[in-house]
């Protein structure tokens, strides 16, 4: 990170993980999943550890907002509490595995899958809600107002103004 102000280098932390990672931030945090499965948390502010944990997978995706942590990986989705990385729900992929990076939208956890669709799954208890389907595979996701757009890899962009 570096100072707004005068653009200076605030922190840096070395990353342990081989290869590429993933990385999502939020106001107070910032979470790392390297590709050995490994995912670390750091003070936004001060770049200080908070936690790590490592995983059996690499994440496809990660979403951090309002204290959850989101973690898609191929075959689940975990959700934890982002202050201390403990897990409060995992929910199976199921038959088409998840695909890329997961979006929290209010109670909805939104996952992409590989069959061209989003599942929006209930982050408290793991009920799925609905789906959102495609032709082509999902290449990103991002809110807007009360709604969603979805990026397709056919692109296209689909903005689905209210959801269930």
């Amino acid at each position: 990170c570096c100072r707004l102000a005068d653009g200076s280098l605030a922190w840096q932390q070395r990353l342990t993980a081989a290869g590429e990672f993933r990385m999502a931030a939020g106001e107070t945090d910032i979470v790392v999943a390297g590709e050995d499965g490994s995912v670390r948390s750091f003070d936004a502010a001060t770049g200080a550890p908070r936690w790590q944990r490592s995983l059996t997978d690499s994440a496809t995706g990660l979403a951090l907002q309002g204290g959850r942590l989101c973690i898609a990986l191929p075959d689940r989705v975990l959700v934890l509490d982002a202050k201390g990385g403990t897990e409060n729900l995992a929910v199976a992929a199921g038959e088409s595995g998840w695909s890329g990076a997961p979006l929290l939208l209010g109670k909805r956890l939104l996952v992409p899958r590989k069959d061209a669709s989003v599942a929006a799954i209930d982050h408290a208890d793991g009920s799925m809600l609905f789906q959102l389907r495609g032709s082509k595979r999902v290449t990103g996701l991002t809110a807007l107002a009360s709604g969603v757009v979805v990026g397709f890899g056919d692109r296209k962009l689909a903005y689905y103004r209210r959801l269930p």
